[in-house]
């Protein structure tokens, strides 16, 4: 393999992550996420292949006992940039060095794709009846997140009747991300009875994509390729981010258009008549398009030099890496973090976290609204806990519960612990008592060594490892 192969690239998105939901539409499994760039960047350093970043993004700040690991897959690689500062701090936040802030390379799309390239392909759409005729367009796209918000949706609906009345545009509904029921989020805003609103509802490619974006008289919405394409083609943006993701702050600091950020849904219609016809500023695109040039040839001047890195022993050292941010010297666990599911999955939205006096007797109560249909008690992230009893009631009534990654009916394998438990509607608080301990690193180990030395239960025993290090 080291023969064939001149240099690994790695880019695109949020790559750089280690949740176990990358979409929801995909397998939920941590060796997803890792795929996409942790497993790309060891082959390279085991078969001495330079490996390479291309401005992808980081999705959020890793956990304390990750940040050894994610430390030592970048140690040595040939050339890292990120498209924003935060997924640099993030990065070095770890310990990793060199990291280099490039702006999104979709930024220059415009000198590949040219604009009169994009009237044709729109036009061929619209023959093919693929998308509705329209003129005088403004694109509007939004994930399915807060779209069960009433107040939220009227907001969004408002902003819609003001373009539409006031501005005397017409709205395209545009699904961008399928993967994230984008399709399914627009229909919550369209409008059969409204001729000045369309929906898009036949998938197109990206290239297709961009053609309507890029035809476009401007672009609202959630999704960040949206918001690239249409600066790239010099067309107005207002950037929905109330759930404050690190990409689009990122990148409204990189085009230096921080005011047309929404935070707030109640800030829509502020933010869109005070900014969103802003002009392009010509001298901050030029410096973009500098940037990113100069960065493809740092890329090719890599790959031509031929020179690599010699790596070794990569294996051992990423074991190592994990011993040593497992053992986390010092922490004080003091911290319950509670998830409440009414249906949508689990989000930093619905979280609770729960002081407690002592991390190995806790007791604690806790309400809810009759929407919430499971619960995930997370007891300290970090570390791997022995279950010596968990109690769990409602109008002393006990409730059943689930622990994914329990071995040996004690011990719960996996750095972030999860305990699930189930509800109905007539459950509306509960009462939680857990009997537990943190399992030091030493008594880890003596674990583990009894179980091999039953030499006929190979696969089990690979099977404990792979759940000790689990993300």
């Amino acid at each position: 393999m080291e023969n064939r192969y001149d240099a690994i690239v790695i880019g695109g998105g949020n790559l750089i992550r280690t949740d176990s939901v990358v979409a929801y539409t995909y397998e939920k499994s941590n060796d997803v996420s890792l795929s996409l760039w942790a497993l790309p960047t060891l082959i390279g350093k085991k078969y001495n292949i330079p490996v390479l970043y291309n401005c992808p993004g980081v999705l959020r700040q890793f956990k304390r006992c990750e940040r050894e690991v994610i430390k030592e897959i970048f140690k040595d690689v040939d050339y890292i940039s990120v498209r924003d500062e935060d997924s640099k701090l993030l990065l070095e936040e770890c310990g990793v060095s060199s990291v280099k802030v490039v702006p999104d390379t979709v930024l220059s799309i415009d000198n590949i794709i040219k604009y009169e390239d994009t009237k044709r392909i729109k036009k061929q759409l619209e023959k093919d009846k693929k998308i509705p005729k329209l003129e005088n367009y403004i694109v509007i796209q939004h994930i399915r997140f807060n779209l069960d918000d009433e107040h939220y949706v009227n907001e969004l609906k408002k902003l819609m009747n003001i373009i539409i009345e006031e501005y005397n545009y017409n709205i395209l509904l545009l699904p961008i991300g399928y993967v994230h029921f984008d399709i399914e989020a627009m229909e919550k805003l369209n409008d059969l009875e409204n001729e000045n609103i369309k929906m898009i509802k036949n998938k197109l490619n990206p290239l297709e994509m961009l053609s309507v974006i890029a035809n476009s008289c401007g672009y609202i919405g959630t999704s960040m390729h949206g918001e690239v394409t249409a600066y790239a083609y010099g067309k107005p943006i207002l950037m929905i981010n109330t759930d404050n993701m690190v990409k689009r702050s990122g990148l409204v600091k990189i085009i230096n258009r921080e005011n047309i950020e929404v935070n707030n849904i109640d800030e829509l219609i502020e933010i869109f008549r005070e900014h969103f016809f802003d002009e392009v500023n010509k001298d901050d695109k030029n410096e973009i398009n500098k940037k990113i040039k100069t960065h493809f040839k740092n890329i090719r001047d890599i790959i031509e030099s031929g020179k690599r890195k010699n790596y070794f022993n990569v294996e051992f050292d990423i074991l190592k890496s994990a011993f040593n941010g497992f053992e986390l010297k010092g922490e004080v666990y003091d911290t319950i973090s509670v998830y409440l599911d009414n249906g949508c999955g689990y989000s930093e939205e619905l979280k609770k976290e729960i002081k407690v006096d002592n991390c190995n007797k806790i007791k604690f109560n806790m309400s809810f609204s009759d929407e919430v249909r499971q619960i995930r008690i997370d007891p300290f992230e970090g570390v791997i806990v022995k279950v010596n009893k968990i109690e769990i009631k409602s109008n002393d009534k006990i409730l059943d519960y689930k622990i994914p990654d329990m071995y040996l009916d004690k011990y719960i394998l996996s750095v972030d612990p999860n305990i699930y438990v189930d509800i109905d509607f007539s459950v509306k608080d509960i009462d939680v008592e857990m009997d537990i301990e943190i399992v030091d690193y030493s008594s880890l180990v003596n674990l583990y060594k009894d179980e091999i030395k039953n030499k006929d239960n190979v696969d089990n025993n690979r099977s404990i490892i792979r759940k000790i290090f689990k993300r």
